[in-house]
Parts: C-alpha cells; sequence; structure tokens
C-alpha cells in the first residue's frame, strides 16, 4: 500500500464531534481544503455511509472508514480524526447495531483497486489491540505517520 500516503496534515486528535455526522464532515473538510476532493465529496460519504455504514467494534475503542466512489476524489488521501468521546456509528456487518467509534479515517481513493488495498490494510491494523490502543493514545501527526508506518500504512 506504499502508493496511498499519509498527509500529516490531514489528521485532528482528541477533537470533540457529537455525532458520527459531524466526524466525517471534519474529515471530509480537511480533504476538500487540502484539494484531495470534489467538493461533493462530503455529500457522498454522508450518503454511502447511511446505505453501507463503516463502524467496526474492535478493541478498545470503534473504528470507522468511511468512504465514497473514486469519481469524487482528485488524489488519493485519508483523513484521521481522534475523537475526544465516542459517537454512534452503526455497524459495517449489521445496519441495526451501534458502534461506539473513536477513531475515523476517512479515505479518499482516486482509483477502485486501491480503496481495496486499502481497506484490507487497515482492518490487519486493526486486528491488534494494543495496536488500536496506539492509534487512540497517539497526539500528533508524527506519532500517527510513525506509527502507520511501522504498519505498512505510508
Amino acid at each position: 500500500m506504499n502508493n496511498v500516503l499519509f498527509n500529516e496534515k490531514l489528521a485532528r486528535f482528541h477533537v470533540r464531534a457529537d455525532s458520527a455526522r459531524q466526524a466525517i464532515c471534519l474529515g471530509s473538510r480537511m480533504l476538500l481544503e487540502a484539494g484531495d476532493v470534489k467538493g461533493e465529496f462530503e455529500r457522498r460519504v454522508l450518503e454511502r455511509e447511511v446505505l453501507f455504514p463503516t463502524g467496526l467494534d474492535v478493541q478498545p475503542v470503534g473504528v470507522a472508514i468511511p468512504h465514497t466512489d473514486s469519481i469524487y476524489v482528485n488524489h488519493s488521501q485519508m483523513a484521521f480524526v481522534s475523537l475526544r468521546r465516542p459517537v454512534e456509528f452503526r455497524y459495517m456487518a449489521d445496519k441495526d447495531r451501534i458502534v461506539r467509534v473513536g477513531m475515523v479515517f476517512v479515505l479518499a481513493m482516486a482509483h477502485s483497486h486501491e480503496q481495496v488495498d486499502t481497506l484490507s490494510a487497515l482492518m490487519g491494523l486493526f486486528a491488534r489491540e494494543e495496536t488500536v490502543s496506539e492509534l487512540y493514545e497517539c497526539a500528533s501527526s508524527v506519532e500517527l505517520a510513525a506509527l502507520l508506518q511501522r504498519n505498512g500504512i505510508s
């Protein structure tokens, strides 16, 4: 997954969000301001999240990976948002189930095959409780970039 770069400017740590929508919007707006996505990206991610939820029930804190089609993306990138307090997302495997999410990775992939590769790499990252804890405890882009790189995501 070396072709997907993590831009250290596209991360916010321990921010306040009152809903999944606010968390997604924060990540989407960072990507828009960086020029990585088109204007309708945020709306499309929010619409997709209703139909195909992205909440994952991992320990010790849930994670969400909202994204949308590559036609709304200019440059492949991801934004990271960790939350002071978890918010409710719908569970990826069951829309009727709620997951408390403390970290949101908003994916913007310019090519559909990158989405599969990126999701796969992130799922590997979330498989270890220790790594999820380290992610959630990150307080700076430097720490986050180093952790991602150590885990093959750069």
